[in-house]
């Protein structure tokens, strides 16, 4: 049996509809983070495929 394959997806905080499409397909919520470059903050979450 091979293992599961995950992947991170991520959106921003104030993108409900983007939000709802990532749980709704299964995205679990790992952490927020905020990405200097851009100098947002991004909510991130696994889907497991």
């Amino acid at each position: 049996m091979r293992p599961a394959t995950k992947v991170l997806i991520a959106c921003e905080p104030d993108n409900p509809a983007s939000r709802r499409t990532i749980l709704a397909n299964g995205g679990v919520y790992e952490r927020t983070v905020h990405e200097p470059g851009e100098d947002i903050d991004l909510e991130r979450y696994w889907i497991t495929l």
